[in-house]
């Protein structure tokens, strides 16, 4: 009986052994191996993270997406970072559903997509879907790092396509970051259902505190995401372009999609007097809708300083309790800061506008051409003009509901020149100190009462 036994036990001996998740095609070509093999492909644990919010797990999460595929963390668990993790898989998922991720360093961002190193160069990396889950950063005032990052290409000039292509999010909460969410070069863009804020701003930099920051990318959609001001935060939504090179229309962002987004910016402390909600320059090709603006310095901001921008359309947004910045004083602006470029194709519609401030305009119009302001609601307690014009050509201001406290200048104003200015009176009620105000220069005006 004993010999039974002996003979016996080797064979139970070789089957516990093999292991319950053999190495993977996509591990091995990875050029990673795993640590535990009950654990199955695409978990953190797999490769050795703990998950238990007391020692790094960096080497684990960067395994995981060295080998890309499905990748899903553990709900309940919170992952440690001290260091940057790297993505250059196209055809990755990560779900981090009821997962914390922690970073231990205030240089780095949680996720670097198209690149292995920050020494390294640009791999195409497309196809990526990050849903779910909390990435708590610890970015000092002068250490910029944010949450996810997307690397630029090196082509002259970025071409729709040439970046990193089909980038996804949803459902993330992101705070404690340079900016949430960066992307320059990239197409076809996806931010849906997350939740930003208390990120933080570089003083010396003169930069950070975004929720989101697109550099000239092509094919943005930011839909049904909630931004919420810390005391450091600066724009929820900035649209800009590639500082590092020229500006002109081959570094503009085309093709931008902002709606249905809550922006609660009455917790920023105004440090610097720009802390605008949604902050765009020079896009082509962009519409803003149906959001809801709260407390911020400046609601929806359009500069046309880096090209000629052209088809902007904001439209059924909500703005309300605009207080004055620097130079961010409008419920809704489109203007140029600097150079000579011009802003085309313009349309303001169906917005409603409430503010009370001395030194705020509800709509400023300036330097541009081919331009409709029509049946928006503004609601003026104190305040500068309700709707401003400057240097423009061929507007036509309409259908507008002005609801005015006598303490507010005027319903309709005019600065510069401007032309070929076709004015509707729409229904304004309330005292004001002129019911329209020139501010100098000609101005070629037709009143429309259909």
């Amino acid at each position: 009986m004993l010999l039974g036994i002996l003979i016996g036990a080797p064979s139970r001996a070789c089957s516990s052994s093999a292991p319950r998740y053999p190495i993977t095609s996509a591990e091995r070509a990875a050029k990673v191996t795993p640590t535990n093999y009950d654990e199955p492909p695409g978990t953190f644990e797999r490769y050795g993270a703990r998950g238990g919010n007391v020692v790094a797990d960096t080497r684990a999460i960067r395994d995981a997406f060295k080998v890309g595929g499905n990748i899903k963390g553990r709900p309940g668990r919170t992952y440690r970072m001290s260091d940057a993790a790297y993505l250059t898989t196209s055809d990755t998922t990560i779900d981090l559903r009821d997962c914390t991720i922690v970073m231990q360093t205030s240089t780095a961002p949680f996720l670097c997509i198209g690149r292995t190193s920050d020494s390294a160069s640009f791999i195409k990396t497309d196809r990526i879907k990050i849903t779910g889950g909390r990435i708590i950063g610890a970015v000092a005032p002068d250490q910029p790092a944010y949450g996810i990052a997307v690397v630029d290409p090196p082509a002259m000039p970025y071409v729709n396509g040439g970046g990193c292509d089909a980038i996804a999010l949803s459902g993330l909460r992101m705070s404690g970051f340079t900016g949430g969410f960066i992307a320059t070069g990239a197409s076809n863009i996806t931010i849906r259902g997350c939740r930003f804020g208390g990120m933080v701003y570089h003083r010396r930099r003169g930069a950070g505190g975004y929720g989101v920051l697109f550099q000239t990318c092509f094919g943005v959609l930011v839909e049904g995401n909630r931004f919420e001001a810390g005391r450091m935060d600066r724009h929820a939504i900035y649209i800009s372009a590639d500082p590092g090179r020229a500006y002109n229309n081959d570094n503009v962002c085309k093709d931008v999609v902002v709606s249905g987004n809550v922006i609660d910016w009455t917790g920023t402390h105004g440090l610097t007097g720009f802390e605008g909600a949604i902050e765009v320059r020079s896009a082509e090709r962009i519409a803003i809708s149906r959001n809801v603006i709260d407390g911020s310095f400046g609601g929806i901001e359009y500069d046309g300083c880096n090209g000629n921008g052209v088809d902007i359309t904001i439209a059924g947004n909500v703005i309300r309790g605009i207080r004055a910045g620097v130079s961010e004083r409008n419920g809704i602006a489109v203007f140029r800061s600097s150079g000579t470029f011009t802003t085309r194709n313009v349309v303001i519609v169906g917005n409603t506008i409430a503010y009370d401030d001395k030194n705020v305009n509800g709509v400023s119009i300036a330097h541009s051409q081919d331009v409709a302001v029509e049946r928006n609601t503004i609601e003026v307690g104190y305040g500068i003009d309700s709707i401003l014009f400057a240097y423009s050509t061929n507007v036509r201001v309409g259908g507008n509901t002005i609801r005015a406290d006598r303490r507010a200048s005027s319903h309709i104003a005019f600065a510069g020149t401007c032309s070929e200015i076709t004015v509707d009176p729409g229904m304004h009620s309330g005292v004001v100190q002129s019911e329209y105000k020139f501010y100098g220069g000609p101005t070629d005006i037709c009143f429309d009462s259909r």
